[in-house]
């Protein structure tokens, strides 16, 4: 199934005709969970013509039901512009845009990472030092995640043509670390070179940066579930966007921190604790 939604990302749409599109975009947001307990960072990943037709497809959900945005937390708290909504309102909209990142074709790919900040606290004072903060843990993971997606990708080795991500984050204060990040990442590993640029934006501006905060809180939440913190049945949103999209999320406990401090990512490797949602 990987391999599949994989070569009909960056295979039909990537390489078509004589066409050669070697950049693709990735729109990345984070999320705080339970007061600061929990810190996810998610991204999702496709084509410039994928983006396209997101946006349209999404600009006319929010349209249908009257809201300028989508921002997770207000939303789940019932703030901002979801204040007073019944439930009936609420499932159907949430439904609607969950449909959008779904079926989107283009496809679009989801990638989400947590850490748990008390576990990142347990590591030594050098050892936070190095790795920056739980933010730039997650930010970092994330990119290794998607240059791995591509390196694995057949339409892309057999094409031979270079492909590229442009990183877009949701522009807010304390993202100073993630510049750090992305030097880490494009200096210690050769196949970073798939980095092309990073750039910030705002959220209530950005649509694909509304999809990456739907998965970033999502996948926090289902964190949360795991560790026990939470004693709720899974998230059933999660449930809905892991059925149709490849979406690759995982729990980064004190272990894989220190394997990273240990490796510097040479040898990156999936955490063993994947968030199931």
């Amino acid at each position: 199934m990987v391999r599949a939604y994989r070569e009909r990302l960056c295979g039909r749409h990537l390489f078509r005709g004589d066409r050669r599109v070697s950049v693709l975009a990735a729109y990345c947001d984070d999320s705080d969970l339970n007061l600061g307990r929990l810190c996810s960072v998610a991204a999702v990943l496709s084509v410039p013509d994928g983006w396209v037709v997101f946006e349209e497809s999404w600009m006319a959900v929010l349209g249908k039901y009257g809201v300028p945005y989508f921002r997770a937390s207000e939303f789940d708290n019932r703030m901002g512009p979801f204040e007073g909504w019944d439930n009936a309102r609420r499932l159907e909209f949430h439904c609607e845009l969950l449909d959008v990142v779904r079926f989107n074709d283009p496809r679009i790919a989801g990638f989400a990472w947590t850490v748990e900040v008390a576990a990142f606290e347990r590591l030594a004072n050098a050892e936070r030092e190095r790795l920056g903060s739980p933010f730039q843990v997650c930010a970092e993971w994330t990119i290794r995640a998607i240059s791995r997606f591509l390196d694995e990708s057949r339409p892309i080795a057999e094409s031979g043509i270079p492909v590229r991500v442009a990183y877009c984050f949701d522009r807010h204060p304390g993202i100073g670390g993630l510049i750090q990040s992305f030097e880490r990442a494009r200096k210690r590993v050769a196949k970073e070179r798939r980095i092309a640029s990073l750039a910030f934006g705002d959220k209530k501006e950005f649509c694909p940066i509304q999809a990456a905060d739907i998965l970033a809180y999502e996948s926090g939440k289902s964190a949360l579930r795991e560790l026990g913190v939470v004693d709720k049945e899974p998230r059933k949103s999660l449930e809905r966007l892991r059925e149709t999209m490849y979406l690759e999320g995982y729990l980064i406990g004190l272990d894989a921190m220190r394997e990273v401090l240990r490796t510097g990512y040479d040898d990156f490797a999936r955490p063993d604790q994947p968030v199931d949602g």
